[in-house]
């Protein structure tokens, strides 16, 4: 009798212990997920970072004035020379880059609906998918930090007044996990030195 007793005892600890091993290796798993998540959106706000930052900071280049055409929430619309390879300075002729956001119905391959494409178009080109977001905001400044309204963007007197531009991105993973989008915010503020100096 002891002898079953013993064995049966037995039984429940070394089940109390494999229940436990299994917990611990499912968070493990779960921590691991999490972290593989946060690292692959992290790589893929910074990848959109770049391209943005790129661009922005050019805003104005060797354009003497009316730089930005378009100043809203989620287009933005500006003048510059692009450089290129061959062309180190720019060739002398206004390029017209536009960002833009575009709608959750823009995007069917991907499992997440919150997903939406930002756009960056060139000149007359097509359109380029340079990101995958949730949120895209834009938001302006005038020389000494003020926000600047949208209403007060609307014509080309008002947008002479932006100096500085402020970017407010939310990116979320493609897949749930535990009933959730891992996600990651980004926000930028540039200041673009050619809006610094005065049109002609």
């Amino acid at each position: 009798m002891q002898f079953l007793l013993d064995h049966l005892g037995a039984m429940v600890i070394g089940g109390i212990l494999i229940l436990a091993i299994i917990g611990l290796n499912f968070q493990m798993n779960s921590a691991s997920y999490d972290k593989f998540a946060q690292s692959t959106i992290q790589q893929t706000a910074i990848s959109t970072m770049e391209t943005l930052e790129y661009d922005f900071y050019k805003i104005g280049y060797r354009i003497p004035a009316d730089r930005i055409d378009i100043a809203d929430s989620t287009t933005i619309k500006f003048k510059t020379d692009l450089i290129t390879s061959s062309k180190p300075e720019g060739d002398g002729t206004a390029d017209i880059i536009q960002y833009s956001l575009g709608t959750k119905s823009d995007l069917n391959s991907t499992p997440n609906p919150n997903d939406k494409p930002l756009y960056r178009k060139v000149n007359s080109g097509q359109n380029e998918l340079v990101g995958i977001v949730t949120d895209w905001k834009i938001n302006y400044y005038d020389l000494l930090g003020n926000e600047l309204t949208y209403a007060s963007l609307q014509d080309s007197a008002g947008r002479d007044g932006i100096k500085k531009i402020g970017l407010q991105l939310k990116f979320e993973s493609p897949q749930k996990f535990d009933g959730r989008y891992q996600t990651f915010e980004s926000e930028k503020r540039i200041s673009p030195k050619n809006l610094l100096i005065s049109g002609s």
